[in-house]
Formats: structure tokens, C-alpha cells, sequence
């Protein structure tokens, strides 16, 4: 018999990939004009107040030409700003501009209600220990 923590592991992946990619059309029905790799950088920049555009590139797994591009993209919208480092001029810090920031907190809001609408179906019993299983793996993930 497999390993039943094996087994769940697949579910799980499979179900956190499913739920991401459901979301992922709620972004496309929400602002059409954001893509889904932009909302992804918009939501590392809140999480992280600044990176340096390689790091951008690193966390999403895309090519620097590719994020070279799309922060272009952003910096006309007025999402993000460009500022070079004090210390060593050859690096340029990547933020949220207040409108990044308010586009961002809005879509994550939107999310969050259409999980919360599924989530309100659950029993509480049932959705206390999944919050509880929840904080668990992202406790262990760090």
C-alpha cells in the first residue's frame, strides 16, 4: 500500500494548484489590463516593501528579460517605482507605489471574499482544524 502522507501530498498539491488557478480567473474577470504574473509581482512587493529586480525574477521562476519587461509595464501603469541604491548606484530597488499598493490590497480583498464564501460552507468544527492545518504547513514550509 503507498504511503498515505505521499498520497494526501499529491492531493494537496493538486488542490492548492486548482484553487490558485480558479483564483487566477477571478484576477482575469476582475482587471483585465493586470496579468497574472504582474498581480504575482504586485503581491511579492507588498510582502517584501522592496527587491531588486533578479530577486523578482528568482521568486516567480521567469527570465530576467522577462521581468525586465514586465517591470516596465508596471512603472507606466504607476504600480512601482525604480530607485536606485544609495550605496551602489548599479542596483535599483523595485516598490509599490501607493496605487500598486491600493490595486493589490483590492484584489487580495476579492480573493479573499470568494475563498470566504466556500469557507462559510464548511462546519465550524471543520473549518477551525483546517485553519489550524493550515497554519501547520505554513509554519513548516517557514
Amino acid at each position: 500500500m503507498e504511503d498515505m502522507y505521499l498520497e494526501t501530498a499529491r492531493k494537496l498539491d493538486f488542490v492548492t494548484a486548482e484553487v490558485s488557478h480558479r483564483l487566477k480567473k477571478l484576477l482575469a474577470e476582475e482587471k483585465e489590463d493586470l496579468t497574472v504574473v504582474q498581480f504575482f509581482t504586485l503581491r511579492l512587493l507588498a510582502r517584501e516593501e522592496r527587491l531588486k529586480v533578479t530577486d523578482i525574477a528568482g521568486c516567480l521562476g521567469v527570465t530576467l528579460s522577462a521581468i525586465t519587461g514586465l517591470i516596465n509595464r508596471l512603472y507606466k501603469l504607476g504600480l512601482v517605482t525604480r530607485d536606485q541604491d544609495e550605496a551602489d548606484r548599479r542596483v535599483v530597488w523595485i516598490k509599490l507605489t501607493p496605487k500598486g499598493r491600493e490595486l493589490i490590497d483590492e484584489l487580495n480583498e476579492k480573493r479573499a471574499e470568494k475563498l470566504a464564501v466556500l469557507l462559510r460552507e464548511m462546519p465550524e468544527e471543520d473549518f477551525r482544524k483546517f485553519e489550524e492545518l493550515l497554519l501547520f504547513i505554513s509554519e513548516k514550509l517557514g
